[in-house]
């Protein structure tokens, strides 16, 4: 039998305007006879989901995290190989970076410019650089993802993954357009849908190479799909949407 903790669960009352910091009229949700608490901002499943899907809340919690484990990395670079530099980048800074990110990662180009800058706080350190010199070409030469290229990356794996909640445009008609397999977009009419995940996924997938998007196991998927990104080095808050 399931049995909720009245103590640990919260109501969320979501909205798409984003101009509005009150909370909406008291739900009063209730377990038994004690009523939920209502909250702007709760955790769930690792990442922090505020009442407006702006993801501020996590940007911040992710800005809070970063700081240290790149410190850790700066006294780590003075012992160890870039190689054990990598390992501990990959377990540390990346497995945060990765949580949740087709949801947050593109979510606001500041919130994005908070966190690219500490991501290339990382790759310098790792490769020995000031805070003056470029580290693109060590994201390249590291085979490590841009934050954005994660974005994109996540996005099409999960397309590649979960294929039953997309449909193609030829599930629609018959003929033999050239745009016959691409994923179909819904139409819409407000902008929080076309920030929304689903359309993100739609929109990058696209845009892959033909032949990428052609291959059939998850496996060589997966590798290809990242030496792509890689390659790429998106590096541009909105660079995904013009590859």
């Amino acid at each position: 039998m399931l049995k909720l903790n009245s103590d640990k669960t919260h109501c969320v009352h979501f909205k798409i305007s984003r101009n509005s910091k009150q909370l909406p009229q008291d739900l009063n949700i209730k377990i038994g006879n004690q009523t939920l608490n209502q909250v702007n901002t709760v955790k769930f499943l690792g990442l922090f989901v505020d009442s407006d899907l702006s993801w501020a809340s996590h940007v911040d919690y992710v800005c809070k995290r970063l700081p240290t484990v790149c410190n850790a990395l700066g006294h780590l670079a003075r012992v160890c190989s870039v190689e054990a530099l990598l390992s501990f980048y990959h377990g540390h800074v990346e497995s945060i970076l990765r949580c949740g990110v087709i949801f947050w990662g593109l979510s606001n180009k500041k919130h994005f410019d908070r966190i690219f800058i500490m991501q290339k706080w990382a790759l310098r350190t790792i490769g020995g650089l000031n805070r003056m010199q470029s580290c693109e070409p060590l994201f390249r030469e590291y085979g490590v993802l841009t934050l954005a290229g994660l974005v994109g990356y996540e996005a099409c794996m999960f397309v590649k993954k979960n294929p039953m909640y997309f449909e193609t445009n030829g599930s629609y008609h018959t003929y033999a357009t050239r745009g016959r397999n691409d994923l179909s977009v819904a139409g819409h009419s407000t902008s929080a849908f076309g920030r929304g995940q689903h359309h993100l996924c739609i929109s990058i997938y696209n845009k892959l190479p033909r032949d990428l998007r052609d291959v059939e196991r998850i496996s060589i998927f997966k590798k290809r799909a990242k030496t792509y990104f890689v390659e790429k080095c998106f590096y541009e808050y909105n660079s995904l949407f013009g590859m």
